[in-house]
């Protein structure tokens, strides 16, 4: 986790600015020590994640069927499956795109 905090916020791209503003759907609340809000497009199979400490990072390429799985299942761990889909995997891209306390 330290190396995404090591990362620079930077603009998201026009592309990402498009997906951002169509069809993003913020997963609905769960209770976690780590992940504030969560939002995904299943169609672009982007997902843009707010930690509690403040950071939001959004990914490229993430799993659609993960992030189907994520909105269909009301019991699944919010922090398992940030882990799982978006951290501890070298299929998506990430970028620092905000910064709040």
């Amino acid at each position: 986790m330290s190396a995404l905090r090591d990362a620079p916020c930077q603009q998201p791209s026009s592309a990402a600015i498009i997906h951002s503003i169509v069809n993003m759907f913020t997963v609905p609340f769960r209770s976690s020590s780590c992940i504030e809000k969560l939002e995904v497009n299943p169609f672009f199979g982007v997902v843009k994640c707010t930690f509690k400490d403040g950071y939001t990072y959004e990914y490229d390429n993430v799993s659609k069927r993960a992030i189907l799985n994520l909105l269909f299942n009301p019991n699944m761990s919010l922090g398992f499956w940030v882990n799982t889909n978006l951290v501890n995997t070298s299929r998506t891209d990430y970028a620092c795109v905000d910064f709040s306390v």
